[in-house]
């Protein structure tokens, strides 16, 4: 049971299962994103 709560907990760990073979198939957009992401970051602060 312990074992099913803390995947739970972490559903980021199963974000990053279908993130990964993304980040392969899509190297350049997902850069686009950090970027888009960063830029974001900055115009809020």
């Amino acid at each position: 049971l312990n074992k099913n709560q803390e995947n739970e907990s972490f559903p980021i760990y199963y974000f990053i299962n279908l993130y990964v073979p993304l980040f392969h198939l899509h190297l350049f957009p997902v850069n686009c994103w950090l970027h888009i992401l960063i830029s974001g970051m900055d115009q809020d602060s």
